[in-house]
């Protein structure tokens, strides 16, 4: 799994809205894509500022 803590929030974002279009799919068991696809835009933006907020170890 990738790091996330501390990654920008538009790239997080990006790549959830990705997720959600499917034009990315590298998720195993489409278990991205499903979970991001019930998300509404402002809870994509909500997780994507948090994430960035965290810090790594």
């Amino acid at each position: 799994h990738p790091a996330l803590a501390g990654q920008h929030a538009a790239y997080i974002e990006k790549t959830l809205y990705d997720f959600q279009n499917g034009t990315r799919s590298n998720d195993s068991n489409s278990m991205m894509r499903a979970l991001v696809k019930r998300m509404t835009k402002e809870e994509i933006q909500a997780v994507s500022s948090y994430i960035q907020g965290l810090y790594s170890e």
